[in-house]
């Protein structure tokens, strides 16, 4: 600290300076001095573990160790030293210190090091090869681009317009991959409408990549070969269509179903809402094929409705997952019930199992019925005749 009145000269501050290259030479030192002891201690503690008295001790230890960390108290004393190492006060101090050390021109040189030469220390010869490679890797994408945008006329794929700049869409995502058979020509707005898509598919079914791959390993197995032309995007359309089919179970999904069973209005409305022949898709959970269904849905409200196309929403947004259909009509009348409280709710779903129609005892024409009922339904017997009376009325007409 300065004192007040006191002017520092520039000889005051370059001895103060060469102070301060001393200390850091000497730390220098001492931290070089401590690395190589820790490197000989660690080697010489890989000798001793080798020998059957070493293996002993070791294993010992580890034994007195696991003991102690069994020992509740030990535990807790432990856990409530971690949790107060981890404080805001200190994450914050670790986050500065982090950030200093990320500006340090020592700091940055190591990193150089250990990830490989920078532009810098490359020789002429070193730098003269890497442009090479670069401009044969750019001019051969450009080429690459160049050639599908004259293939295609300059002409939109997706809506067939016409304009002076385009974009080339990689099929599989790799950008690497210039094959004319992996190249699209789109024109700005609908290669941004096709991404947005692609990110929307993607975090509706993460991990379709992954399924894609395995797809493709399955269809080997089974003698099919993934590269005929036939077959050659059947592993991604696969995944595609599995993603469309287990819809119903991602977060946002769920999300959207307590957004649209919220969306409530009053009513002095107290009789039956009848929906007749909803269409719902939905996977058998054994098989992984279709189910095609026809849903009748009623309820009685309790001061509060709901739109219809709300309703169909939520029955065809939850029936798109691999669930058995005796499970499904529970749960749709269960969360309509909890979310909406009605006065009563009924749900009859006939389906049509594709496990059945096209393997095994191919029953072409058999239907799966199922019902559930909670409320009023369940409860006034004349309430169920009602509708039940009313869901045949309209299969007559």
């Amino acid at each position: 600290m300065v004192k007040k009145g006191y002017k520092q000269t520039d000889e005051h501050i370059n001895k103060r300076m060469k102070h301060l290259e001393g200390k850091r030479d000497w730390a220098k030192g001492l931290t070089k001095e401590t690395d190589e002891r820790i490197k000989k201690r660690s080697i010489s503690m890989k000798k001793y573990a080798n020998t059957s008295e070493g293996k002993k001790n070791l294993s010992n230890a580890a034994k007195e160790s696991n003991k102690l960390w069994n020992n509740p108290t030990v535990r807790k004393n432990r856990i409530e030293g971690i949790k107060k190492s981890y404080t805001p006060e200190l994450r914050k101090q670790r986050s500065e210190s982090t950030k200093t050390q990320m500006q340090d021109p020592e700091q940055i040189q190591i990193r150089h090091e250990n990830c490989g030469l920078t532009w810098d220390e490359m020789t002429e010869e070193q730098r003269q090869n890497r442009r090479i490679n670069d401009e044969k890797l750019c001019t051969s994408i450009t080429l690459a681009r160049r050639e599908a945008i004259r293939l295609a006329e300059n002409k939109c794929a997706r809506c067939g317009q016409t304009k002076s700049r385009m974009a080339v869409h990689h099929i599989d995502g790799y950008i690497f991959n210039n094959e004319q058979e992996n190249l699209v020509v789109l024109c700005n707005s609908c290669h941004s409408v096709v991404h947005k898509a692609m990110s929307k598919d993607s975090s509706r079914f993460f991990g379709q990549a992954t399924v894609a791959n395995k797809l493709g390993e399955a269809l080997k197995h089974l003698g099919i070969d993934p590269n005929h032309p036939d077959t050659q995007e059947t592993p991604q359309r696969i995944a595609r269509v599995w993603a469309e089919f287990t819809e119903g179970t991602t977060k946002e999904s769920q999300e959207r179903i307590t957004y649209v069973l919220g969306r409530k209005f009053p009513t002095e409305y107290s009789g039956i809402v009848l929906l007749t022949s909803i269409d719902a898709n939905s996977m058998c959970p054994h098989h992984f094929l279709p189910v095609k269904m026809k849903v009748d849905f009623a309820y009685i409200p309790n001061k509060y409705a709901i739109g219809l196309s709300k309703i169909t929403e939520f029955i065809m947004l939850l029936s798109k997952q691999p669930i058995l259909q005796e499970h499904l009509a529970k749960i749709i009348v269960d969360k309509f019930n909890d979310e909406v409280k009605p006065k009563g709710v009924f749900i009859l779903i006939s389906g049509e199992h594709s496990c059945m129609t096209i393997r095994d005892t191919r029953q072409t024409q058999t239907k799966t019925i199922t019902s559930e009922v909670r409320g009023v339904f369940e409860t006034d017997i004349k309430a169920r005749q009602e509708v039940l009376s009313l869901i045949s009325m309209h299969k007559e007409d």
